[in-house]
Parts: structure tokens; C-alpha cells; sequence
């Protein structure tokens, strides 16, 4: 499972993301808006993104998304 939360999966919300956008399926403002006004329970508003994406996020060199889970 560790292997999952911090390499697999990180990797592959990046790859999959990136391809939305660039085939216009997803803007960066609208995935913004959505994470902005996502109704995030008593547990999940923890593990919230702490600022919006950039689009550096998405088209840079590094292969996680660098958000951290406060799971537990």
C-alpha cells in the first residue's frame, strides 16, 4: 500500500491530469474551481490542497504532484 499512496498513485493523478488538459477536456481554472468549492467532510478537509495548481504542476519535471495525506 505504501508503494501505491507515494509512487504509483501520485504519478499517475499527474499523467492522467495533464493529459485532460491538453486534450481540452479539463482547464486549469475549472480543476481550481472544483477543488475550491469541493464539499470537503470533517476528515477529508485535512488532506486539502493548500493552494491552487499552477500549470508548472503539470508540465514540470517532477513526477508527484507534492501534496501531502494527513491519513489515519
Amino acid at each position: 500500500m505504501h508503494v501505491l499512496m507515494e509512487g504509483v498513485l501520485p504519478l499517475e493523478t499527474k499523467l492522467m491530469l495533464s493529459s485532460c488538459m491538453g486534450d481540452g477536456y479539463v482547464g486549469l481554472e475549472l480543476l481550481n474551481q472544483r477543488v475550491r468549492h469541493f464539499a470537503y467532510g470533517r476528515v477529508e478537509a485535512r488532506n486539502k490542497p493548500p493552494k491552487e495548481f499552477q500549470k508548472t504542476y503539470f508540465t514540470g519535471t517532477g513526477s508527484k504532484l507534492h501534496l501531502s495525506c494527513a491519513c489515519t
